[in-house]
């Protein structure tokens, strides 16, 4: 079943006639989405079509992101598609400046725990892909709504796209490998039992952290190869195959990412327990409170995602809908994006209280590990 959808998908390219292209359930619509004609002959109002091939009345079009099926069907509203790509526009040029102020946060945060190798932080480099992400997303949108470049079509729009969808998930992954770290660091966990589990958990998580990588290295890979087979049946393909690995990814994503939180908010809140005094309690609540938030996101958003991305891949029938399932996409991530620098980034006031508890306590390395790392 699963090569026969795939093989379903290469069918339908602009070599096929349109009178034999009609997708279920649309049968009922009639050929061409019912927003064209289908000529018996290459000829229709004395124009030479070059074959049975849809004539779409204007806006509509067989052409669009992701999606090849050129000549043989009239399913994509241009104008009300483009109309949309207006909102993840806004949220990028909000998310663009955020994730900047965001940044310059946790830089402080990390120069006030320590004078190297701030990069390889992990609480900087989370919201520098979030950043990377923002920006490449910006080029995509402005590319898409003010030049006829389309997604799986152009290679500059194409490969902007695709290392913007890299650059998120390479953010989630940051983000929560930052708990992780935080977890390692932590110099008071109830015993030496704990700070093993721990470590076993951060080996393990890295190497499915991997997995996901490479599967969405993958998926993006292939928008920008299906730019290259446009004319050739294997472009439904590799789009086929990129949601796929897009799935994928999520789906291991989901479950390293739901299993690891959930264990880290249990050793926080038995940390918690202990009578280390009050503020050290108030900020190991805070970090555990955080967790949570992004454990029950996780679990709420990302199965729907890997549902709709095999469904892209596998059903013909929802994946000629490509350009409306990337609308929602790109403005679904951008709106998750700010809404992580916004819950899981630091405050002004608590960058500030880490930088004086670094300068009242320069060689307290308990204190100043404890302080810095309230929040990831």
């Amino acid at each position: 079943n699963v090569l026969g959808s795939f093989v379903f998908r290469v069918s339908a390219i602009t070599t096929m006639a349109c009178a034999d292209a009609v997708l279920w359930p649309f049968e009922g619509q009639g050929e061409c989405f019912g927003k064209g004609l289908c000529p018996d002959t290459s000829v229709a109002n004395g124009t030479d079509y070059g074959g049975d091939l849809c004539v779409c009345e204007e806006p509509w079009t067989g052409k669009g992101d992701l999606v090849f099926r050129g000549d043989i069907d009239c399913h994509i509203n241009e104008d009300i598609a483009t109309m949309i790509w207006f909102l993840p526009l806004v949220l990028c040029i909000i998310a663009n400046p955020y994730t900047l102020y965001t940044l310059s946060l946790k830089w402080k945060a990390c120069t006030a725990k320590t004078t190297g190798a701030k990069l390889l932080d992990t609480n900087v480099r989370w919201p520098c892909w979030g950043f990377f992400s923002a920006f490449t997303q910006l080029l995509t949108v402005v590319m898409r709504i003010f030049t006829p470049a389309r997604l799986g079509h152009d290679i500059a729009i194409s490969f902007t796209g695709a290392a913007f969808i890299f650059g998120f998930f390479e953010t989630a992954i940051l983000l929560v490998a930052s708990f992780i770290e935080l977890a390692v660091k932590q110099s008071r966990m109830k015993d030496a039992a704990a700070k093993a589990r721990v470590k076993t958990m951060k080996a393990l998580m890295q190497k499915l952290f991997w997995v996901t990588r490479i599967s969405i290295i993958l998926g993006s890979a292939l928008i920008v190869a299906a730019v290259f087979s446009e004319k050739s049946s294997t472009a439904p393909m590799c789009i086929a195959a990129s949601y796929f690995f897009y799935g994928m990814g999520v789906s291991i994503l989901i479950i390293n990412a739901v299993s690891t939180l959930g264990s880290l908010v249990k050793d926080m809140e038995e940390l918690n327990e202990g009578k280390e005094g009050a503020e050290f309690n108030g900020m190991v609540a805070a970090i555990a409170k955080k967790m949570k938030f992004l454990r029950t996101e996780i679990i709420k958003n990302g199965p729907s995602n890997t549902v709709i991305n095999l469904a892209m891949a596998f059903f013909p029938q929802i994946g000629r809908f490509a350009p409306y399932q990337c609308l929602i996409a790109y403005s679904a991530i951008m709106f998750i994006i700010i809404v992580a620098c916004y819950v899981m980034g630091p405050t002004k006031a608590s960058a500030a209280r880490r930088a004086s508890t670094a300068d009242v306590h320069p060689t307290t390395t308990t204190t100043t590990l404890t302080t810095t790392t309230a929040e990831p």
